[in-house]
Formats: structure tokens, C-alpha cells, sequence
């Protein structure tokens, strides 16, 4: 129901324009072929920046977007909707050059070099060759191991072919000598730019400049998984949900430009903020290295659904190795809730196993499971515990081949889609 009211304004939006489109280009249709090509421009043109707009409410933090759909369903989202985007835009090019061409009489190229001679048309060939570049490379960031900081900075050229190409919508835009339309399309653009750096930016930097995260201290928890306590002004009244995550960038020499998604192990209300962090790579090798008492911190957050809603009122929580982190902030949460709840706790071996003293204190009964001696956690080591699958809410954090697995297994066992909760805690 929540994600209907979504889907209804972007439809809404999608029949507004076609509306809009049609009244003032329709006619066309009834002439020659120059027209009905020009008419087709223009609807991909209106298309590609209508998608454009819905890419930045996408990635825009928005909670009317956030409340409603999974911070990783909605980066997903924003990554298979830009191909549309590139190829509408692609589209608007070849079919307002071709209607050109087709009314002066000349080749495709010629009427790219007159376009060439004129500031607006220019400005937008160039929009053009900056939307292909990053959509090509966008394509190779998702085939390759590109550094998301590197794919991050030739992302942010977005705003510059924006900016270089919204006088030409406005200037040569035939659908809008409509006032009308001219006013809708100017309000959607504004408000969608208002939403996008409200969200995106000023509450970032109100709540980083309210609290004045730095980190407190460096806690090993075994030999390659630390604790990174975070410290700063009325911790206790920022505000987060236990399970989910947030991206936090560390103001320390090497990390001040990359930016990482990491879950918070502690909950809400304590004086400082923990998150836990496995040494996986380069990054965290760097971190462990770099990080100290006294090192600022950006937060940008908190994302993520992985939450346990009121109404659950059984619950099993599945964690694999460094996915205690946010189970163990979902079960220190429960701990005064009337909720039936069960916890797996699988790793390699003991050595790998992390807080096990404070998981013993807040669930008595949680089961752990060494995969290098029994193999791998499964369903049927939760169906020895576990009796009719159907009622619990499932709650799992771990590798992705572990996700799929169980998500597979549960849906064959007959749990709805509704009873499993997962999050990929990325950007």
C-alpha cells in the first residue's frame, strides 16, 4: 500500500506530461514526417528529463521514498532506471537532428554543425556527450571492480550536463509556449531540486554539525574484526533504529574522499554511537591504520528497513560472520519486548565469533554454529529449533550467497516475501 502512493505520483507525473505533450504536439502528427519526428524529439526529450528528476529522488534521502522502500531497492532502482534516462536522451538527439535535417533539406551531420554554431543547441550537444560518457561508465563500473570514490566523482558531472542543458528546454521547447505546462514543468523542477539538496545535503550537515561525531577509541574485537566507538555532542539524542546502517566518511589522511556504508552495533539512546568492521580490504586495512581518538566524522544517515517492526511478535534473527552487527543492536532492542525470538549465530570457527559475552547476556539461548566443523547454517538446523516456519518474521544479515540461500529456502518451506527482512548494505 505504502509503495501504491509512489507508483501513483509517478504515473501521475508520466499522464501530466503525455497530456501536456499531446496538446501542444499532437497536430503534428497529421503533417508530414519532419513533424511527427519532431514530435517524437520532443516527447523523449520531456521523457529523459522527467526520468532525470526521478533519479534524484531516488538517491535524494527523501523519507517519503525511504519510509516506503528499501535503501538497496532503491540504489537498484537508480542504477536500471539511468539506462532509460541515456537512451531517452540519445532518442531526443537523433529525432530533433533528423526533423531538422528533414525541414532544411540537408545531411544529419550538416544539421549537427548548424546546430554547433548556436549557444543553446551547442550547450546541449555537449549535455549529450557528458550523459553518454557517464552512462558508458556507469556500464563498466557495474561489470568491473572500479573504486566507488573514482565512479562517485565522474558521477557528479551529472549536475554539470544538467546545468548546461536546462536553457535549452526552456528557450526551444515548442510544448512549452503553454503557460501551463511551463509552470508545471518549472514547479517539478524546483521542487525536486528543493527535496534533493534539503535532504541530501543541509540535513547532513545540520545533524553532523549538531552532534560533532569523532571517533573515541578503536576496540579490537578479534584479530581482523574492531569496534569503532564515535563520540560528540548529545549522541544520545541522534537518531537511528536498531538494525540499520549508515555511511561514514572519515576525516583521517586517505579516507577524508571514500565514504562507507557500515551497520551500528550499539542502539539509540547510549552517549556514544559503535559501529563493527571486519578488515576486508584495502579500505579497512587503511582504516585500522589511520583511525584515532580525536578523528572527525561525516555520518550520512541513517538508511535502511532492516528494523522489526511493533506488530512482530515472533521473530528469528540469522547472522553470518561480520552480520551480528546489526542483529546484535536488533536484539539488545528487544530485550524488554514481549516477542518470541530466536538467534543463529554462524562464523568459520570459534576464534571468528565477536561478542559473544554481551550476546550471551541478551539472549541466553542463542545458537552458534562453527561452519568449518557442522558446514554451512541451513534451514534444517533452524526447523530443529523452530516449529511452524510459517509464523515468524526472518531477520538475516550475512554474505549475499547466504541471503539467497535461505531467502530460497524459506519461500520454498512456504514463508511469504513479507516475513523475510534483508538489506544489502551498500551504496
Amino acid at each position: 500500500m505504502r509503495k501504491s502512493q509512489i507508483y501513483f505520483f509517478y504515473l501521475l507525473g508520466l499522464i501530466t506530461i503525455f497530456t501536456g505533450w499531446w496538446t501542444n504536439s499532437g497536430s503534428l502528427f497529421t503533417t508530414d514526417s519532419a513533424s511527427i519526428f519532431l514530435a517524437l524529439g520532443r516527447i523523449f526529450g520531456l521523457l529523459a528529463f522527467y526520468g532525470l528528476l526521478c533519479q534524484f529522488l531516488l538517491i535524494g534521502r527523501i523519507p517519503f521514498f525511504t519510509k516506503r522502500i528499501s535503501f538497496d531497492r532503491l540504489t537498484r532502482w537508480h542504477h536500471y532506471h539511468s539506462m532509460p534516462v541515456v537512451l531517452f536522451i540519445l532518442l531526443h538527439f537523433i529525432f530533433i537532428t533528423t526533423s531538422a535535417s528533414s525541414f532544411t533539406g540537408s545531411t544529419f551531420l550538416s544539421q549537427l554543425a548548424n546546430f554547433l554554431r548556436f549557444e543553446e543547441t551547442r550547450n546541449a550537444f555537449i549535455a549529450l556527450c557528458l550523459f553518454l560518457a557517464i552512462g558508458l561508465i556507469s556500464y563498466i563500473f557495474s561489470r568491473i571492480k572500479m573504486k566507488y570514490e573514482n565512479w562517485y566523482f565522474i558521477h557528479l558531472m551529472v549536475y554539470v550536463a544538467i546545468l548546461v542543458s536546462f536553457g535549452h528546454q526552456l528557450e526551444l521547447g515548442g510544448d512549452f509556449s503553454s503557460f501551463l505546462f511551463r509552470a508545471f514543468w518549472l514547479g517539478l523542477g524546483l521542487a525536486v531540486l528543493c527535496l534533493f539538496v534539503w535532504y541530501r545535503f543541509i540535513v547532513l550537515l545540520i545533524k553532523n554539525y549538531r552532534h560533532q561525531f569523532v571517533v573515541n577509541r578503536v576496540v579490537n574485537e578479534n584479530s581482523d574484526s574492531y569496534s569503532i566507538y564515535i563520540s560528540g555532542s548529545d549522541i544520545e539524542k541522534y537518531r537511528f533504529q536498531p538494525g540499520q546502517f549508515a555511511g561514514f566518511r572519515f576525516l583521517a589522511t586517505g579516507l577524508f574522499f571514500q565514504a562507507h556504508p557500515f551497520s551500528f552495533s550499539s542502539v539509540p539512546g547510549q552517549t556514544q554511537l559503535r559501529i563493527t568492521i571486519k578488515n576486508l580490504g584495502d579500505y579497512t586495512k587503511e582504516l585500522v591504520a589511520q583511525l584515532k581518538p580525536g578523528v572527525r566524522v561525516i555520518i550520512d544517515g541513517p538508511h535502511g528497513q532492516f528494523v522489526i517492526t511493533e506488530p512482530v511478535k515472533k521473530a528469528v534473527l540469522i547472522a553470518g560472520g561480520i552480520g551480528i552487527t546489526p542483529i546484535i543492536s536488533l536484539l539488545a532492542s528487544l530485550k524488554n519486548r514481549p516477542i518470541e525470538k530466536h538467534c543463529f549465530y554462524s562464523a568459520k570457527n570459534q576464534t571468528e565469533f565477536i561478542f559473544t559475552a554481551e550476546l550471551n547476556q541478551l539472549e541466553p539461548s542463542l545458537h552458534y554454529h562453527e561452519s568449518d566443523t557442522t558446514g554451512h547454517l541451513t534451514l534444517e538446523h533452524i526447523k530443529s529449533v523452530v516449529s511452524n516456519l510459517s509464523e515468524y518474521h526472518y531477520y538475516i544479515c550475512g554474505p549475499q550467497p547466504m541471503l539467497k540461500v535461505f531467502r530460497s529456502a524459506l519461500l520454498a518451506a512456504g514463508v511469504s516475501k513479507g516475513q523475510i527482512h534483508y538489506e544489502l548494505f551498500s551504496y
